[in-house]
């Protein structure tokens, strides 16, 4: 790496490190909830709806392998609550073991039977410090707007150019 180089990577790192830090506690209020970590279970049914509640709260796998070996449609959803898709949502406030309709058209049933905030840890702190930079970035890119690193951080240019 050159020397222009290592200057301007660790501008960029400076400039990370203040834009994460006076957005972190705002951006962590608003986001940890869709953070949070869902495990579900969904399954389709002819049968009475009661009847699949039933199986899908005392056993939500047994109830998911009995489905699909019925040729009827189920499934196991592991990701967070924020990336649940459009017709799971009925999930991200429904307390573990409650069955509630889900699908399209609430056809299907579904019932959450895990869920548990996410920790603040070696793994995760830097993945949310790069999302955090990165949506920095997408709302300068929406506004049209650009930076020059040197500028913001007052970094000296060396003569080279």
């Amino acid at each position: 790496m050159t020397k222009r180089s290592s200057d301007i990577y660790e501008a960029v790192e400076r400039l990370r490190s203040r834009i994460v830090s006076r957005r972190f506690d705002d951006w962590w209020a608003e986001n940890a909830p869709r953070l949070e970590l869902i495990s579900a279970a969904w399954v389709s049914s002819s049968a009475p709806l009661h009847e699949v509640a039933g199986a899908l709260a005392s056993s939500p796998t047994a109830a998911v392998v009995s489905a699909r070996s019925e040729g009827r449609r189920g499934g196991i959803i592991e990701c967070e609550v924020g990336d649940l898709p459009a017709e799971f949502h009925a999930l991200r406030d429904s307390p573990i073991g409650e069955v509630v309709a889900v699908g399209e058209g609430n056809k299907d049933l579904g019932i959450v039977f895990d869920r548990g905030p996410v920790h603040l840890d070696s793994t995760t702190l830097p993945w949310i410090k790069r999302r955090i930079f990165d949506e920095w970035v997408t709302e300068l890119r929406a506004k049209q707007q650009s930076i020059d690193v040197r500028d913001v951080m007052r970094v000296p240019v060396s003569p080279r150019g």
